[in-house]
């Protein structure tokens, strides 16, 4: 897409199979895509692609150790190596847990990485802040007479996770979008949502309040 152009479809040969709930990161000029889910007989997938931004052609990556990951996962480009954090549900039949891995990028090996506080099995929505080398991860508990939101920050420098809880917040957390506040550190503008048969067009900011990142 582009703005003077508008769409154009491209046509590729040899590259991913058909797939929703991947993810994908920006390394220098290319964009790395992981896994996915393929739907049957595929199911969930375990390769990783790299595609070249300017000459829109992909190539295999190496995916040593990737897990089963469920569901939507987000994943972090670290430095112009195109070292790599990932962030998901993991499981054989159905996610047994989260998890936060590093993918190096010289092997394309998946090495697990251990930590505390980390985010919750049922978590609604995971983002990641280039700039800020950050992930967010959001989850809803929504009752009755009351909504209580809760947020994890994993600063990927020194890999450690920051547990928020928040009590106001948006009731439609399901695929609503956003993107980093660059006039604010450790904020994020986020816009629409689902939940159930409600559907939003409200604009909010969550601010974990993360200024000093790794220094916590």
């Amino acid at each position: 897409f582009s703005e003077s152009a508008g769409w154009s479809r491209e046509y590729f040969q040899g590259g991913p199979s058909r797939r929703a709930w991947h993810s994908s990161s920006r390394v220098n000029g290319s964009m790395r895509i992981s896994g996915g889910f393929g739907g049957s007989p595929d199911y969930h997938l375990h390769d990783v692609w790299s595609l070249d931004l300017s000459s829109l052609e992909f190539s295999p990556r190496s995916a040593k150790g990737m897990p089963k990951i469920f569901g939507p996962f987000v994943q972090l480009a670290l430095d112009r190596l195109g070292n790599l954090v990932v962030f998901g549900r993991y499981g054989q039949n159905d996610p047994d847990g989260v998890a936060s891995w590093k993918v190096a990028a010289k092997n394309g090996e998946w090495l697990p990485v251990s930590g505390s506080k980390l985010p919750d099995l049922n978590f609604n929505f995971a983002m990641a802040n280039p700039q800020e080398q950050s992930i967010c991860v959001g989850k809803i508990d929504r009752q009755e007479d009351r909504t209580t939101w809760s947020a994890w920050t994993l600063y990927a420098p020194c890999m450690v996770w920051i547990h928020h809880e928040i009590l106001n917040g948006p009731v439609t957390p399901h695929r609503m979008v956003c993107a980093a506040d660059p006039s604010k550190k450790s904020s994020w503008v986020c816009f629409g949502g689902a939940y159930r048969d409600e559907v939003s067009s409200e604009t909010w900011i969550l601010s974990t309040g993360d200024e000093n990142g790794c220094e916590q």
